[in-house]
């Protein structure tokens, strides 16, 4: 019989489980999906279980879509634009990040916005990224709040646009800002960009004293109401 020593390999081995067990719990704390993708044979290596609870789907789930995980979870605007979104880490340095937004499809047929970023994490023989280390944040709240505010702006737009009455927008100076089409026919101009050079007190007041108590009701109440000028074309 021969006995050996291993005692240092044990603790070693046993150094390395405690290492990846505690690497893995950070992973799974982690409130964003932390992957490792191979983009050479285009199969995820790595998926923290995040991945459930953002989009829905089980790391084994994603492991079993094999080469067709990208044309299955990316938006076909986005897997048609893949390349684009590839092509930055192809020319990336060790070390480099790079970002992008992108939708993924959830595993309820939903759509998600995230924000990715990604680094090269392992290299071919010939030196091309073979795998990429990423995270994916879900930014949805964030877009849909962003579409909102451009809905709204493009709805108050039309209405400065279309509106009958003059609406304009200037400084405290007088110095116009914009000026909606109604003001530009009512102070025959015959372009906005003619009449937004122009400021208020001395151009268009016919009495630009009268400017000083229009000022203070303005800074007094934010707003005036019911206020007569005269003022000239």
């Amino acid at each position: 019989a021969v006995a050996r020593d291993i005692t240092q390999r044990k603790a070693a081995e046993d150094a390395l489980h405690e290492s990846r067990r505690f690497i893995q719990r950070i992973a799974d704390a982690t409130p964003t999906i932390l992957f490792l993708f191979d983009i050479i044979d285009s199969k995820v290596v790595y998926v923290n279980n995040e991945l459930k609870t953002i989009l829905g789907y089980t790391p084994e789930g994603l492991h079993r879509m094999g080469p067709a995980v990208i044309q299955t979870v990316l938006h076909p605007d986005d897997f048609s634009n893949f390349a684009s979104i590839i092509s930055p880490l192809e020319m990336a340095k060790d070390g480099d990040i790079t970002e992008s937004e992108l939708r993924l499809r959830r595993a309820d047929g939903e759509w998600c916005w995230a924000y990715l970023r990604a680094t090269v994490f392992t290299r071919s023989a010939d030196g091309r990224p073979k795998q990429i280390l990423g995270s994916a944040l879900d930014i949805t709240p964030r877009k849909r709040q962003e579409e909102a505010i451009r809905q709204s702006e493009d709805k108050y737009r039309r209405l400065f646009e279309e509106s009958k009455d003059v609406v304009f927008i200037s400084t405290l100076e007088g110095k116009l800002l914009d000026v909606n089409p109604a003001g530009v026919e009512l102070f025959g101009y015959s372009s906005k960009e003619d009449l937004i050079s122009r400021n208020i007190g001395t151009d268009f007041f016919m009495m630009p004293a009268d400017r000083e108590p229009y000022k203070r009701e303005i800074l007094r109440y934010g707003f005036v109401k019911d206020y007569e000028i005269t003022m000239k074309r």
